[in-house]
């Protein structure tokens, strides 16, 4: 196995039976910096200054200077040990049951001839369409090689309603309404109690 021991002589050593490892004093740092990576959340992935402070913090007796450990050396470590990579992500959509709800609207049109409604003259369709201001994480940790996925509906901030009312002939209503999370039945409730005055 080649050395790579001149390249980074602080991270790296030869040992006869495993190649090319980590110093032996980042066993300990090693299985420290793999937790911090398992427990980082998806919107606040910590940059490698943040995980050099929290090894200078957490060791200070094997790092008693600032300038003991380097940047580089945990990047070196994270790529080649710990086989992780910072990159940017590739949201993905979140599924949505869109053949479900066109049977249930089918099926709820079928009981309304059921029970001879003429909904070209005596019904009023409301619906309502939800947009949510969602916080997309820009960067995320996956293996060497694998592309860093998230939900795109990761953090919701606030929720716009559009909620329109249309019959045959013309549209009766249409509103847009910037709310918070939960309160978008009280909204369509509202809406629909002005439609019946």
């Amino acid at each position: 196995m080649k050395n790579n021991a001149s390249k980074a002589p602080e991270l790296y050593f030869t040992d006869q039976e495993e190649g090319i490892v980590a110093r032996r004093y980042w066993k300990k740092h090693g299985e420290y910096l793999k937790k911090s990576v398992d427990e980082e959340d998806e919107e606040d992935i910590l940059n490698l200054e943040q995980i050099r402070k929290r090894l200078l913090a957490g060791f200070p007796e094997d790092f008693p200077q600032r300038n003991s450990i380097s940047i580089n050396s945990i990047c070196n470590y994270m790529n080649n040990k710990l086989q992780l990579t910072l990159k940017r992500t590739k949201p993905l959509d979140v599924a949505q049951e869109v053949e479900r709800t066109q049977r249930l609207r089918r099926k709820y049109c079928e009981n309304l001839q059921a029970e001879g409604v003429n909904y070209m003259d005596n019904c009023i369709f409301v619906d309502k369409a939800g947009l949510n201001s969602c916080m997309v994480p820009g960067r995320a940790r996956s293996k060497k090689d694998e592309k860093a996925h998230v939900l795109t509906k990761t953090k919701r901030a606030k929720n716009m309603s559009i909620i329109g009312a249309i019959s045959h002939t013309r549209l009766e209503s249409l509103q847009a309404v910037i709310i918070d999370k939960g309160k978008d039945r009280f909204i369509f409730g509202k809406f629909v109690a002005q439609l019946l005055k």
